[in-house]
């Protein structure tokens, strides 16, 4: 597998975001994961590099038999041999200030290929630097190409009305694509188990280690919290396939879905993994080694398991205070990179957006036909749209895609929470259900809200790429863009998260994990608001769970203040106080607390 020389990663961004991310920043060392949700996307991303760089392109028509895995495989051939050769030209270029390859290394963080770097450039004598010249090229190495598939995002293909049989839905297509591509690097998993696409996967020798004990290509699950990753790496070892890295994302503060996860905070969550991280391995490895016995695989020692972080991450204080208190092997940083045009695609309209996005600006939207909080911007091309059809009385989106076409409440033929039909449908129920004005009220905007993520998340590299100049962007950046304001270049941002710059602008920026308490307990009063509307799907007893959780991770990060921060201390323990008596004074549904002086 590709040997990683950053300490971060760059994570998937909505559908387009990072769609050609590895083209941009790979051959500079640095990983990035491409979305492999939306085939008519990846296939135009296809033709329009091709054409761009003189390549030969031959489409593949939607109708072509496995045409999802198809465009998939295609797109990432392309990548892995486009990568392949921007790496063999920058070792034969010269170290120059304006040189690629002398830009790879100005890039990399303290370490032996630094140290190496260094040494070349105050090396006096022209021989002995030939030698060291000749040491930096051989050891430049491409970033991994991942790739991300949402596990529940699995519709039924049909042709014709006829089903097309379960290795032919979304999620196992987009494996497939993978699996049988060149792309050396990883599949993240996300947003879940599916035991059918993971035993799918375990149909796969590419997934397994060769005689060298080396993986042709490894599994990433990106979790919210230690017990899923333990259940899910359990599933998959009990099939013989081993998982090379557990990501864990802050359940809010991060971009795209926010998956709350009862008030589980990223800094005890990450403790538990801490302190689990042996028995974890151990566990693993022995259901892996016996589901290989079975196999008939010959008996390989698994490599270590490397545990990331990611969401909400701002300064390289924090990126460190993650490496260092909670042991985690790298971190990803998302959200800043969308004020890169080098590295993700954002069309000039949203850049502009972006950029100057301030405290109202983003917000926790419900617009997600997955029925989760998604982060949003209100000025967004998409959200004004979703808003000028409501004002028109013609709520919902044209479903063009259908890949979020899950619901069967209307009917066989399923549809889309964002789609026209659906909201109409449900629109004309509300009123059967004997709810109160404000309840109904609450009913219809959370019907309404929803949006179509499949066309509009595209829509910033469609326009960008002139695919498609007449599309309506969706935005997802999370709420750590407030504190960014600079468009700016690959080499600053990196420099940024190294702690050789910085690019925050002069918004007061609380500490992550100060942010991330407060986004809780603002999400933790919408859900009691929801609960009273009869619109939420928790429990009494998940809310009172959330509530507790929440106070055992604040008293969490007051316990490592002291120890840990010792430079913000006084500030940062009176923020965490306060955010404390706030969150024992938020009263619950149906229960009658006591005021709190």
């Amino acid at each position: 597998m590709i040997s990683r020389i950053h300490h971060f990663h760059i994570p998937v961004m909505g559908t387009s975001f990072t769609i050609d991310c590895p083209l941009r920043v790979g051959k500079f060392g640095i990983s990035s994961c491409v979305s492999l949700g939306d085939d008519h996307l990846i296939e135009g991303v296809r033709r329009f590099w091709s054409n761009r760089l003189g390549r030969s392109y031959t489409p593949i028509s939607s109708r072509s038999h496995d045409a999802r895995a198809m465009r998939i495989t295609a797109y990432l051939d392309f990548l892995q041999t486009e990568l392949e050769q921007q790496c063999h030209d920058m070792r034969t270029q010269s170290f120059e200030t304006d040189s690629d390859l002398d830009k790879y290394f100005q890039l990399l963080p303290g370490g032996p290929l630094s140290d190496l770097y260094s040494k070349m450039l105050c090396e006096p004598k022209m021989d002995v630097k030939s030698v060291l010249m000749d040491q930096c090229r051989a050891a430049v190495r491409p970033g991994a190409i991942e790739v991300n598939i949402m596990t529940k995002v699995n519709r039924e293909r049909k042709v014709r009305g006829m089903p097309q049989g379960p290795e032919m839905g979304d999620a196992l297509a987009a494996l497939r694509g993978f699996l049988n591509s060149k792309a050396l690097g990883s599949v993240v998993f996300s947003a879940g188990l599916n035991p059918r696409l993971y035993s799918y996967a375990a149909e796969f020798d590419r997934l397994r280690t060769n005689s060298a004990g080396q993986f042709h290509k490894a599994i990433i699950l990106k979790v919210s919290d230690y017990r899923s990753a333990s259940v899910q790496g359990q599933f998959l070892a009990k099939k013989g396939l081993w998982v090379s890295e557990f990501r864990i994302e802050s359940g809010l503060n991060c971009g795209g879905h926010a998956f709350a996860k009862d008030g589980m905070l990223l800094g005890p969550v990450l403790q538990e993994f801490a302190e689990q991280r042996t028995q974890l391995y151990e566990r693993l490895s022995g259901l892996y080694h016996k589901a290989c016995l079975k196999l008939g695989i010959e008996k390989m020692q698994p490599p270590a398991i490397r545990i990331t972080a990611q969401g909400g991450i701002g300064t390289a204080e924090e990126d460190l205070l993650l490496r260092e208190h909670y042991q985690v092997d790298g971190t990803g940083w998302g959200t800043p990179f969308l004020l890169v045009p080098e590295v993700c695609m954002v069309d000039p309209e949203h850049l502009t957006l972006l950029q100057n996005a301030g405290e109202d600006d983003v917000f926790l939207s419900r617009s997600s036909p997955f029925g989760l909080p998604f982060w949003s911007m209100h000025q967004s091309a998409s959200e004004r749209l979703r808003k000028a059809r409501v004002r028109a009385e013609r709520p919902g989106s044209p479903c063009r895609r259908g890949y979020l076409a899950f619901s069967t409440e209307f009917g066989e033929n399923p549809l889309c929470f964002g789609s026209r039909k659906y909201q109409q449908l449900k629109l004309e129920q509300v009123d059967t259900l004997g709810l109160s004005p404000k309840q109904r009220q609450a009913h219809v905007l959370d019907i309404t809200a929803k949006a179509c993520i499949c066309d509009d998340l595209s829509g910033a590299a469609t326009r960008v790429l002139e695919i498609n100049q007449t599309s309506h962007p969706a935005i997802c950046p999370g709420p750590n863009i407030k504190y960014f304001s600079k468009v700016t270049t690959l080499s600053e941002m990196v420099d940024h998260i190294y702690g050789r710059g910085n690019l925050l602008n002069q918004v007061e920026r609380p500490h992550m994990f100060v942010n991330e308490v407060r986004l809780y307990a603002d999400h933790l009063r919408d859900e009691i608001h929801r609960f009273q509307m009869k619109l939420s799907t928790h429990s009494m007893k998940t809310l009172e769970e959330m509530k507790l959780n929440l106070l055992a991770g604040l008293q969490h990060y007051l316990s490592m203040v002291p120890s840990r921060l010792k430079p913000v201390q006084s500030s940062l323990t009176e923020q965490l106080e306060r955010l404390k008596k706030e969150l024992e004074c938020l009263m619950l549904p149906d229960r009658e607390l006591a005021s709190c002086h």
